[in-house]
This record gives C-alpha cells, structure tokens and sequence, in this order.
C-alpha cells in the first residue's frame, strides 16, 4: 500500500538471509554433502510450531502468504518465487513444494545450477551461475516443466556480465556464450529473467547484447553480436573484435569450476598476489570481501590451497587453464593487431587492455597453483641439492609472476575498473599492492 507503483516481489526462502524457520534447516538431509548444511542441522530447532511441520509446508505459506498481501494491495503486481537453494528444503527439484505454490506466483530458476560440465575429460558439478556453461541444468528443466504443468509462468535468473568465476572486471567479453544462453531461453520458452546482482551489471557489451535478444522482433545471435562490436567499436575494428570474441568463447568453456575454488580461490586478485618464501598457513580468504591485510597495509595471504583446491588437484587446474589460456591469448593477439591499426579508437584499447588483464590473472593463478606444492617440498627438503633443484623452480616461477605484475600494474593503472568487486564495494588491490609484489619478488631474485 505504501508503494502502490511497485511491480513486485522477489523471494529468496532458503539459504542467504535467514526468513523463515527452515531457511537454514535442512531437516530432511541431517548428513549433508555440504559442511554449511552439517553446521545448520547440528543447531537447535528452536520453534515448536514449526517443528510439527514439514519444510516444504512452511515455505509454501510464507509464499503464499506475501503473494496474498502483495496482490490486495495491488492485483497486477508480480510474486516471484525464486528457487535458490530449495534442495535444503526438498530434494530437486521440488515437486512438492512447488505443486503447493499460487498459480499466479512466478517461478525462477537458476539457469545453469543443479548443471555439471567437463573439465580436462571429467564432470564436476555446476552449483553457481556460469558463463563457462551453456545451459540450462537437468535442474532448470525439470523445475520449468512442473511449473509449466500448473499452468505457472517461469523465469530463469542468470548473471549476464561476471560470475565468481571471475568478477573482479567490469565484464567477461564472452557475447558469443551469452548469445547461446539467449537461444535456450527463446527455445524453452521462458517467460522471462533476471540478468543482474551485484556484480556483472556495468553496462557493457553483453548487456547490450541482452537488451538487442531481449526484444520481440527476433535478432539471431550472429547479427546481435555483429551489431554490438560495430556499435561499441565501429566498423572499422567490429570484424576483428568478435574474430575475438569468438576465441574468448572458446577458452572460457575450459574454466574449471568449483565452488571452493570459485569462492575461496586466489583468482579475482592474483597479479597482486605476493609470493615470497616466507608463506604461512592461512584460514580461507573470501574472494568476495574486501581482502585481510596486516599491519603495514599488505595483503595478508598465505597457504590455504588445500581449501579451495577440491574436488582438482593442483596438476588438472593447472592443465585446464593452459588450455583456457592459450585459445585466450589467440583472441588477445587479434585485438592487438586491431588496436595498432586503430589506434585512437579508445574502446577498442579498453577491451584489448580487459582481455590482456584476464590473461595475466589465468596465469598468476596458475603460479600460484603451481608454487604452494612446490613451496612445500622446498621446506621440507632436508638434502642440499634438493632443496636447490626446488629453489630453482620457485625462482622461475617468481620471475614470471614479477613479469605478469608489471604487466597488469600498467593496464590497472590506465584502468581503474580492473581489479574492482562489486560485492566487497572496492578495489581488492591497488598500485600499492603491485608495487610492494614487484619490490618483493625483485629482492628474493638478486639473492
């Protein structure tokens, strides 16, 4: 009533901000795969009314419940039921539960979650949004057919500019993997999305490229992505940005996804990283947070690999981003020989800066990946010449990473977006950062 104008609702019931009694209770599952969902059912179940009642039943009412008082206060406005996490409160994909649900409620589901891909010859499961992955899930399909049954319109929540496979750039240049996404909600009929969250917003060419596949009169993907990187590039530059784009798409689908590598991993903030021989163990480091410092204002990182290593092992995340990195660097070498025939034209340099950026935070990580396990032999060698065959691994190692930080100081340097996380509302590095990495390494190599 206080908002007659508002379109509606949107209702996230399970996991995230605790709204009802079994949001974090998984009371069907009290050995859960997931340590969060072990946490949450070896807490006291506090509430006696609740506790005579199945999930499903308590979620259904508190839906039904908003859905009734939104629509007095304003029939035409819109509840929209989002499925996020439901497997604490029923297994997928919650038949029951969504047969208890209004017919006028809308139904979204993530696109790619409840989905599995391959990762070097083997399936890991997708349980996050994804770039890296087409979609939509087993999951999404089966949630999109039970709602389609009742008679039910359904939408699909996805992330059209960044995921936490990488989100600490303004965007991932991969219209051609977004374009595919828009073909399987035409072919599914969806009745609509959700495209943005708190990171992957800026507007940029993926979301353009949205908005031109979001319209009635059909655009096929093709001319859609044609139409952007002439309109953002200009003619002169479009061919060779989306040869690029093109080689972008192919790369990413190489991504090795995980959600501990994904949340926990050193990847949005890699080039900054600063190795030396003197790394502690660490608990975990949220990637999605603004970044533990010490007293002196240095980032405060450390061996933590084996949290977020899991389900790879160091030997296959590091193949997988090889093969990721160099189909990326074809594309990266494209937009170069485009930029010194363009030189002037300061889009194309921006994207060309993005994609170099993206390069280089693949292979830090990929040296940080390849240093711990190293890192530990080294202490451990008792023998001297061990311990020197070791050194001088590390050493290489370091003077590739001390390359790939003078190379990314300058592009942040000229772009200030690089390295910014929308959710932790900062820069997880700055020039200072790359500054106290390069000093450091350099005094490790004149030794």
């Amino acid at each position: 009533k206080a908002v007659p104008g508002l379109g509606g609702i949107f209702c996230i019931t399970a996991s995230e901000f605790h709204t009802h009694c079994y949001s974090h209770y998984p009371k069907r599952d009290r050995t859960h795969s997931i340590k969060e969902f072990n946490d949450w059912a070896r807490a006291d179940f506090v509430c006696p009314r609740c506790a005579e009642r199945s999930p499903v039943e308590v979620t259904a009412e508190v839906i039904e419940l908003l859905n009734r008082g939104v629509k007095r206060a304003n029939p035409k406005a819109d509840v929209i039921a989002w499925t996020w996490s439901w497997s604490i409160l029923e297994d997928d994909p919650q038949k029951e539960l969504i047969g208890r649900l209004p017919k006028d409620v809308i139904l979204m589901s993530d696109w790619e979650r409840g989905g599995s891909k391959k990762v070097c010859g083997k399936t890991f499961i997708v349980d996050e949004y994804s770039l890296s992955m087409p979609g939509p899930s087993p999951r999404y399909k089966k949630q999109l057919a039970l709602a389609k049954h009742r008679g039910m319109r359904m939408m699909a929540k996805l992330q059209f500019g960044a995921t936490h496979e990488l989100a600490a750039v303004p965007y991932l240049p991969l219209p051609h993997l977004l374009a595919k996404k828009f073909e399987g909600l035409r072919k599914h009929k969806v009745d609509g999305y959700l495209a943005c969250w708190i990171f992957g917003g800026e507007v940029s060419p993926m979301t353009r490229l949205a908005g031109l596949m979001s319209q009635k009169k059909c655009v096929c993907a093709a001319d859609a992505v044609d139409q952007v990187a002439r309109e953002t590039f200009g003619e002169q530059s479009a061919d060779a940005v989306v040869r690029a784009w093109k080689k972008f798409a192919q790369a990413w689908q190489e991504y090795p996804f995980s959600i501990p590598f994904l949340y926990y991993g050193p990847m949005n903030y890699a080039t900054a990283y600063p190795l030396s021989l003197d790394m502690k163990k660490v608990p975990l480091i949220p990637g999605w947070l603004e970044l533990p410092r010490d007293k002196k204002g240095h980032l405060a990182v450390g061996d933590n690999l084996d949290g977020w290593i899991d389900p790879f092992t160091p030997t296959l995340l590091v193949r997988a981003f090889t093969a990721l990195r160099k189909k990326w660097d074809e594309g990266v070498a494209i937009l170069e020989k485009a930029t010194q025939g363009d030189s002037e034209n300061r889009s194309l340099k921006l994207e060309r800066n993005l994609a170099k950026h993206i390069s280089l935070v693949v292979a830090s990580t990929m040296n940080i990946v390849r240093f711990y396990p190293l890192y530990r032999k080294y202490r451990q060698a008792k023998k001297a010449d061990e311990k020197a065959k070791l050194l001088k691994q590390i050493r290489k190692l370091f003077e590739n990473e001390l390359e790939n930080a003078i190379q990314d100081r300058e592009l942040v340097k000229f772009d200030s977006r690089l390295g910014y996380h929308a959710e932790a509302y900062c820069n997880l590095y700055t020039l200072d950062d790359f500054d106290y990495k390069i000093q450091r390494l350099k005094s490790i190599l004149r030794k």
